[in-house]
């Protein structure tokens, strides 16, 4: 069945932690249809454009047969002229997904950092250090936040800088429905603050399986940002998550590479 709302069970099961590394977006307000299996127990959250309907990562919930999940959405839609797509999938799911009719349709894979055996030694990295190097000497400074405890002084600050990113960006239909969402309360949040205490960065983590793992999803800069910001947070969130024994950091949904995808005509 199709609601506009997910379930309680999979929204605590997405919270936890448990889901894809774009599960977390599935709790943005008012952008998702959910196809919804008769137990409650697995979800698929959806869109309707003008030429395709998308469906975002494969099912979420605990203990599911996707293929299954997956078989039970297309029947209805199997009728219908637009073409269904799942968007940014795992490479298991695209296997099983081929079973039922779907073919890939973009290459990329997803960026994720092993932690562990991340360093910035070597003569490759040499302008990753400059970069940071630079940000540091601007007199830039990351502050770290919990979702639920971001200090209401930001919040105007927060949606104005959002409120801007969103304008300036130049997307397709698909992206504009798929931009990374403001903070939710069960994210961390990195705020970067300028020299002249400005706010010119936005960047929020997620976890997701079972908590191995972090996936950064908002990545948001203003124009006055000094240069090598993005580098300077991405290695300051890779080491903060690593002390925190995390395994990966995921970099899939900041527009790293380009997302892998599933189409059915």
């Amino acid at each position: 069945m199709d609601s506009r709302a997910l379930p309680a069970r999979i929204k605590r099961y997405i919270v936890a932690g448990k889901g894809s590394s774009v599960a977390h977006l599935l709790l943005a307000p008012n952008r998702f249809t959910f196809f919804v299996t008769s137990t409650k127990k697995a979800a698929i959250g959806y869109q309707k454009f003008i030429t395709i309907r998308a469906a975002l990562g494969e099912p979420v919930g605990q203990e599911i047969d996707q293929k299954e999940t997956v078989a039970k959405f297309v029947q209805p839609l199997n009728s219908l002229t637009h073409p269904l797509c799942f968007y940014y999938v795992a490479p298991g799911f695209a296997e099983r997904s081929a079973r039922l009719g779907f073919r890939s349709v973009v290459v990329g894979s997803e960026a994720v950092v092993p932690l562990n055996a991340f360093t910035l030694d070597g003569s490759q990295k040499k302008s990753l250090r400059n970069n940071i190097n630079f940000f540091i000497h601007s007199g830039a400074s990351f502050h770290w936040f919990l979702g639920h405890k971001i200090p209401a002084a930001y919040n105007a600050e927060i949606h104005k800088l959002y409120t801007q990113w969103v304008k300036d960006k130049s997307a397709n239909e698909l992206d504009n429905h798929l931009f990374p969402i403001l903070p939710q309360p069960y994210g961390e949040i990195l705020l970067v603050i300028n020299a002249q205490n400005k706010l010119v960065g936005i960047f929020s983590f997620y976890p997701y399986a079972k908590c191995s793992g972090y996936v950064l999803d908002l990545m948001v800069r203003s124009r006055e940002a000094p240069r090598g910001m993005v580098e300077a947070a991405v290695v300051n969130a890779i080491e903060r998550y690593k002390a925190k024994g995390v395994a990966k950091l995921s970099l899939g949904f900041g527009g790293v590479l380009p997302p892998p995808a599933l189409i059915k005509q």
